[in-house]
């Protein structure tokens, strides 16, 4: 039943008229000047707004700016380097606590310092000052996008900057910020242009005494770009620093105006005046355009003074067209309100019958709140009961005796006490959160009830009272209930779950570690007894032996080789599961390291009978920064993986290089036609321990461990390897690193046959696409058969058949590959070994070039006068893989009157005995350089022992030619069945005095014996002794050959100065091994040139850093850049002169 008070007297049509003319006369009166003022504190607010709203998101962008970089301060101060630092300078520079010198706890804290530098980006540099000097103590920076860390001897001192100073003063733990400004180096601004924005936090030591000072410095750039996007195109930003210089404007030309021009600031540029209380009105005085402006410091972080302000700026003439509009827009709607308000007043007249429509509302409105299930009570403004309906009595029992006007002490005190807490909000206009009570009553049982406040409107929505409505929740709250303890138990479950797959991951690594521990150490035993048993077979070998025994013997070798090989693979496998491999980063030649691996491969190509093919006409780079040994081992895997399932058809390596940003990518591919793999078993093949099946494990062998090391090799490199693959038609299989781009060095190949046609006669397809781009790489032309050519290819003798009775007709003739060796007929043919490698292909034209695509040709320093006919009428086979080195070798022994012979490599030797002994031809003696791809000197030499050069030549004189210094080696020669050992560089005095000691001599016969070579008047000796040169004696040792001398010359050039600046930086970093390291390559030169000074001084250099006197390294180096100088400017001075000789010859 509702009960309400009836309240208000009748309002006649008449008195509403008068009242609503009144209101109109009113309105109308002072609308206009309402209005006017309104409109412009409206305006004012709404473009404060604007530039307010503005000014809060940059400023929030400044100070998460700010909070970052305190954050990176609160980190470094916490870390074990600074207490360290501090420990150690307080105890002559060594940490008592940790026994620690300084320098290690510096160069830890450098390496903290560039790992911050590699995370963030905005981190422009971190320093370590000491306190007392203001000198940095570590400074790490970032320098053309490489971060780096600061030499002792660029360590500057700051003690007279500001920022130093300021910090002195500050309390522990707090943080000091200078304003954005350009930085500078020694004084000077660094171009191009760096904001930068430094933040100082002073350290203190154990004792609490203050020692350093932590600085960083940040790219103020960012956040300066972010600043400025948050504002609308409509506005302008002005970022203020000290003294309100400007740090940004629009115009480029004021920017940093602290930096570059001082005189100018924001005053001096711009009239400023108040506009309201909260604007100003700011005027250029160079343009006199207006704007109103918001002028705020950034605030809200303590860091001390922020120093910087925020300017944002619209134009006035922005304001007053706004202000036009808005004066329309307002006075029409005034007018139309005045047409609405006469509308009103027409109506009502009908407001007699609206009031009996009320009362029917009224009632109908009564009977729906009786009907409601919900409770609803209604009160005045003085919190009196005025009304209810009879769902509210069920929920109060003492409701039904509750006479009207009551106070709701009668109600439950949950209840009443949430009418007093929020009735006065209600009453307000404001909202009120609903809430939830348990409510006990006698005689029945506890109830959940939803109590909620709602606002009561009277006429002219003017707030009367307030409403209490009541909902029963309890069968809610009751779900609600379940549904929590139905999620605790959830979650107890999942927690023990997580726990239980913790401990199973954490006993899994546990026994990986056990697995990698274990596989590491029993690898490395194994190496012991294995090489014991290698050892023993090179010991057996120089028993006599049967047939029989021979074979047992190779069987063994081959299953040893075998078994070390997987060993390696396991120990480089069991390296990279521990993380323990090490990737270097060292300068090396792709070219060099690819030709490598390919020469390695070529005999194993050869034996089975495929086409080999080596194409690295797509690099573009002579020198890269990376580890040439990982590169090669993976090369190496891909190269042997293709060579053995590849029974007919081809295997193609090849290498290109890809320049992107500021990374040079190096694509290594090799495709074959073998036996493919099937596309179900792709998944296995990079996995440890795993090959496409059963099957390819028994036929081919090996361990299915080379392409699972291949893959985490690369990756460790940060590269990726791919492969595709169809089974019965071949694979191809690639891998892609990076490299840095400002360590790589291009490559430079001439057009060397830029104007001439090339005809090329191949058995295969794969064959000829690769000769013609080998031909148009260099500038030639191909040409079919049919037409004439400057320049013919053959690269088998099936090939060579179809030019041989026309060969002398070109002017060229290259034959490629060892069965075309034997064809020497005419003065145009010229041989090249299979596959073709670019350097050797280039000495064919122009062998200065071919030299520096090859390695660098180490000779003597000691210099030899000769009589020219020592070996006159003898007859020698050299055996080197280094075209360089049988040039040399053909230089000395031709010019003593000898006839020599080459071969590129063990078989190739053993190929071209038997070929002798068909011919006749008998040796006197044979030089066999020992390390050698496919059959090396070793190897050669135990095959020509047994006969297999032929018969005639097993006895014949074997003398070793190796590089190698190493105690032992002479042994190794010696066992292996050579007669005699020289080193190399070779020194002429010692090799011609082991051939006489082995009473090998110049023949009777005087026809062979040659002139002995003119060095010049001996009166100049006095002249050449003062020259950092003695050409004399390096020509007497090529016997007169002015063609090699050029070459040597060119070999200088072309490698020294690298050399010369490595040995500089090692010495300067105190770095021994690598001062003994290219010491000893420069001191090889300088032997070979025979220049005296330079020679000494760098022998020097070297003894003292084998002793780790980095000190007198120092000392000698100032000297040794002296006499390097000489040397060079002599030798390019002398290139010049030869070549203009040759020029006019």
């Amino acid at each position: 039943m509702l009960r309400s008070q009836n309240q208000g007297e009748s309002v006649s049509s008449s008195n509403i008229a008068k009242s609503a003319i009144v209101l109109l006369l009113a309105v109308l009166l002072g609308a206009i000047l309402y209005f006017e003022n309104n409109i412009q504190d409206d305006l004012n607010d709404s473009f404060y707004q604007r530039l307010e709203q503005v000014h809060l998101a940059q400023n929030n962008i400044y100070l998460s700016e700010i909070d970052a970089s305190r954050r990176f301060l609160y980190f470094l101060l916490d870390t074990p380097p600074i207490q360290g630092i501090a420990r150690a300078e307080k105890n002559n520079g060594i940490d008592p606590q940790e026994n620690t010198p300084l320098q290690v706890w510096r160069a830890r804290l450098s390496t903290i310092f560039r790992s911050m530098l590699y995370s963030y980006d905005g981190l422009i540099q971190i320093r370590l000052l000491d306190a007392h000097t203001g000198l940095e103590l570590v400074r790490v920076e970032r320098q053309l996008g490489k971060v780096i860390t600061v030499l002792d001897s660029k360590l500057q001192n700051k003690s007279q900057y500001d920022y130093f100073t300021q910090s002195l003063q500050l309390p522990e733990r707090t943080i000091y910020s200078t304003s954005i400004n350009l930085n500078k180096e020694r004084g000077q601004i660094v171009v191009p242009f760096q904001p930068t924005k430094r933040f100082t936090l002073p350290t203190y030591d154990i004792d609490n005494d203050l020692f350093g000072i932590l600085v960083i410095n940040t790219n103020a750039e960012k956040m300066i770009n972010k600043i400025v996007s948050q504002a609308p195109n409509t506005q302008k930003v002005i970022v203020l620093g000290e003294s309100d210089s400007f740090i940004y404007h629009p115009d480029f030309a004021l920017r940093y105006s602290r930096d570059l021009n001082p005189d100018i600031d924001f005053r001096s540029r711009y009239q400023v005046q108040p506009w309201n209380n909260k604007l100003q009105l700011v005027e250029d005085k160079e343009t006199n355009a207006r704007f109103l402006a918001l002028i705020n410091e950034v605030e809200g972080v303590n860091v001390g003074s922020l120093k910087a302000k925020l300017v944002n700026l619209i134009s006035f003439s922005i304001y007053q067209q706004s202000l036009n509009e808005k004066r329309l827009t307002t006075y029409s709607l005034l007018a139309v309100a005045s047409g609405v308000f006469a509308l009103i007043f027409f109506a009502f007249w009908q407001y007699t019958r609206s009031l009996q429509a009320l009362d029917s509302t009224r009632a109908e409105f009564k009977a729906i709140l009786d009907g409601a299930s919900d409770g609803v009570l209604g009160f005045d403004k003085t919190l009196r009961l005025t009304s209810f309906n009879e769902s509210a009595t069920s929920f109060f029992n003492k409701l039904n005796n509750t006479k009207l006007r009551s106070e709701p002490q009668f109600l439950p005190d949950p209840v009443s006490a949430f009418i007093y807490a929020n009735a006065s909000k209600v009453l307000e206009g404001k909202e009120v959160e609903s809430r939830s009570i348990k409510l006990t009553q006698s005689g029945q049982d506890n109830s959940w009830l939803s109590l909620n406040l709602s606002p009561i409107y009277g006429g002219k929505q003017v707030i009367q009272g307030v409403a209490l409505f009541v909902e029963d929740i309890t069968a809610q709250q009751e779900a609600e209930t379940q549904l929590l303890l139905a999620n605790e138990r959830l979650e107890n479950e999942v927690a023990e779950r997580t726990k239980e797959l913790v401990d199973a991951r954490d006993k899994a690594d546990k026994a990986s570690e056990v697995k990698s521990a274990f596989i590491s150490t029993i690898s490395h035993e194994m190496r012991t007894p294995l090489n014991g048993i290698l050892g023993s077979l090179n010991l057996v070998r120089k028993e006599p032996v049967t047939k029989h025994q021979q074979k047992y013997l190779e069987m063994m070798e081959t299953s040893s080789t075998t078994l070390l090989s997987l060993i390696n693979d396991v120990l480089d496998l069991s390296k990279i599961e521990a993380g323990k491999l090490e990737i270097d980063n060292e300068p090396f030649n792709p070219l060099s390291v690819i030709e490598h691996v390919a020469l390695s491969m070529s005999t194993k190509a050869k034996e089975q009978e495929i086409i080999y093919i080596v194409d690295q006409l797509g690099l573009e780079y002579i020198e890269l920064c990376g580890d040439a040994a990982r590169v090669k081992q993976v090369v190496y895997n891909l190269l042997s993986n293709a060579i053995k399932f590849t029974k007919e058809g081809y295997v193609k390596l090849s290498a290109t290089t890809e320049l992107t940003d500021d990374t040079v990518w190096l694509k290594v591919a090799v495709e074959d036609t073998g036996v493919g793999i099937d596309k179900a078993n792709h998944n296995k093949l990079f996995q440890s321990f795993s090959q496409e099946s059963t099957n390819t494990a028994n036929e081919f062998g090996g361990t299915g461990l080379g392409l699972s090391i291949c893959k985490q090799l690369v990756e460790k490199m940060l590269g990726h390897i791919r492969f595709e693959s169809e089974k019965h038609k071949g694979s191809a299989f690639w891998f892609e690193l990076p490299f840095a781009k400002s360590q790589a060095k291009a490559i430079n190949l001439p057009s060397f046959l830029a104007g001439k046609t090339v005809s090329v006669f191949c058995d295969t397809t794969v064959e000829l696409d690769y000769m013609i781009k080998l031909i148009t790489k260099f500038g030639g032309q191909h040409v079919d058969h049919a037409r004439p050519s400057d320049i013919c290819i053959a690269t088998s003798k099936q090939a060579f058949s179809q030019v041989e009775q026309v060969a002398s007709e070109f002017k060229k003739v290259i034959l490629v590959g060892d069965e075309l060796q034997h064809i020497n007929d005419s003065d145009n043919i010229v041989h090249i070994s299979a596959p073709v490698r670019l350097g050797e292909f280039v000495s064919v034209f122009d062998l200065n070039k071919a030299v520096t695509l090859q390695p660098s040709l180490k000779k003597s320093g000691e210099a030899v006068t000769l009589t020219g006919n020592l070996v006159a009428g003898c007859e020698f086979l050299v055996v080197d893989d280094n075209q360089i080195n049988r040039i040399v070798a053909k230089g000395i022994l031709e010019g003593q009157g000898a006839k020599v012979q080459f071969a590129v490599d063990g078989q190739d030797a053993i190929n071209k005995l038997l070929l002798f002994e068909d011919q006749g031809v008998n040796f006197d003696a044979i030089f066999m350089d020992c390390n050698m791809p496919g059959m090396d000197g070793y190897q050669a030499t135990r095959a020509i022992r047994q006969g297999q050069g032929g018969e005639c030549f097993c006895n014949t004189t074997i003398i070793a030619m190796t590089a190698s210094a190493l105690a032992g080696e002479k042994e190794r020669c010696l066992s292996a069945g050579m007669d005699e050992f020289v080193t190399k560089p070779v020194v002429i005095e010692q090799l011609f005095s082991v051939l006489e000691s082995l009473n090998i001599y110049a023949k009777e016969d005087d026809s062979v014996l040659i002139q002995p070579f003119d060095f010049g008047n001996q009166d100049d000796e006095e002249v050449r002794q003062q020259l950092p040169i003695s050409e004399s004696e390096v020509i007497a040792r090529l016997s007169g050959n002015y063609e090699l001398l050029q070459q040597l010359y060119a070999l200088f050039l072309q490698d020294s100065e690298s050399k010369m600046q490595q040995l500089i930086l090692s010495i300067k970093n105190s770095n021994c091994d690598a001062t003994v390291k290219y010491s000893h390559y420069l001191k090889g030169q300088a032997g070979d040139l025979a220049a005296q000074k330079l020679f000494d001084v760098l022998d020097n250099i070297e003894t003292y850093a084998r002793n780790h006197q980095a000190g007198q390294c120092k000392s000698h180096l100032a000297a040794a850049q002296i006499e390097y100088e000489n040397v060079l400017k002599f030798v390019k001075n002398r290139v010049a002169e030869l070549e203009q000789q040759h020029a006019k010859s």
